[in-house]
């Protein structure tokens, strides 16, 4: 340990990044261990009288004042401890620093203030350092991911293609970069972002831990500044994207063999429209006519005709029913309106035809 009854002292609480490579509880612990040694060996060779310690995905520091331009000295070597972290671990940390306090009682509320300083330094703050008086001298407010944002993103993977989706999360990226600028607390946006697209992928069937390769909470907890958050942002839209494009596909194929298997069932009902079809199936008649259209290339009353003009085809030429009878059983009531009908589709009368090829 280190006395905290004769000087003032400071909490700083370095979170270190979570790679992919490091998510296993044993791999991160060893990571964590190894930027522990190397931020203390700093410390150490300033003279710094120190105690550390690991929690939960960081390591807190208790450092002892010493000499009269402790603050800015300080901040030297914590902006030394991001550099060589990076150069040496390849691993990035963001630090939160408490206030200077005197009194060991108000430990725990030192160490409130470097986490309420490092939550900021995570998206209100450019820097990988964040002090917690200077984040007080700055009135913060909640930056939200209101409404009109939720339907736009919401819009935009529904309807839009690849660069139309990149386009609106540019925008929003944007927008949170100017509004964190200005004393914003994103925690709050992050939240409704990620549970917009939570809910979004959910309504599509997808579950967004799947896409995401791991429990969405933790990862969230990992986002460590703008850039990362729309980044990922970015990342799981695609998956999102080219997944709604599969079940959008899968549901189409599904309708489309529902429409044409009740046509083939039901061709000989005179009632049978593209309306009543559709009134079954739960769509719209315009959405029907583009799915015969994009895959089949015809249309409702074009598909249902042949249907019944094959059947006409059989019944002509191996049944003696009478014309009129033929008629009824492909879905004719008028027998006149069914002369027609066959002859426009295959070039002769029904009777001829059956004279034909009997």
């Amino acid at each position: 340990g280190v006395s905290l009854d004769d000087a003032n002292y400071l909490v700083a609480f370095a979170l270190v990044e979570r790679k992919q490579a490091s998510w296993g509880i044993i791999e991160f612990e060893k990571l964590k261990f190894s930027v522990r040694s190397r931020l203390g060996t700093l410390l150490d060779v300033e003279g710094y009288e120190y105690h550390h310690f690991m929690f939960n995905e960081g390591i807190v520091f208790v450092i002892k004042e010493k000499g009269q331009d402790f603050s800015r000295q300080l901040d030297v070597v914590f902006n030394r401890m991001v550099r060589t972290t990076d150069h040496f671990l390849s691993v990035r940390i963001d630090i939160g620093v408490s206030s200077m306090h005197r009194d060991f009682r108000q430990l725990g509320h030192a160490y409130e203030e470097a986490g309420k300083a490092l939550a900021y330094s995570r998206f209100g703050s450019s820097s990988y350092i964040s002090y917690f008086d200077q984040m007080v001298d700055r009135e913060a407010r909640l930056v939200y991911f209101n409404d009109s944002d939720a339907k736009g993103l919401e819009h935009a993977l529904r309807y839009g293609n690849d660069a139309e989706i990149e386009r609106y999360i540019a925008t929003l990226k944007k927008d949170a970069s100017r509004d964190a600028g200005d004393a914003g607390n994103l925690n709050l946006y992050v939240i409704n972002l990620v549970g917009m697209l939570a809910n979004y992928a959910a309504s599509i069937g997808v579950d967004i831990n799947e896409l995401a390769g791991a429990d969405i909470l933790d990862l969230m907890l990992k986002l460590r500044s703008i850039e990362q958050l729309f980044d990922w942002v970015s990342g799981v839209a695609s998956r999102i994207r080219e997944r709604s494009v599969v079940s959008k596909a899968n549901n189409a194929k599904r309708l489309l063999d529902l429409a044409t298997n009740t046509i083939h069932k039901n061709y000989a009902d005179p009632d049978l429209t593209m309306d009543k079809l559709c009134d079954q199936l739960g769509i719209s008649p315009s959405y029907l006519g583009q799915l015969f259209k994009k895959n089949l290339d015809s249309s409702f009353v074009k598909y249902l005709t042949g249907i019944r003009m094959e059947k006409a085809r059989k019944l002509l030429t191996s049944t003696g029913d009478r014309i009129v009878e033929v008629a009824l059983q492909c879905g004719y009531n008028d027998v006149y309106y069914f002369s027609h009908s066959f002859k426009k589709h295959t070039g002769s009368s029904p009777k001829k035809y059956r004279e034909e090829n009997a």
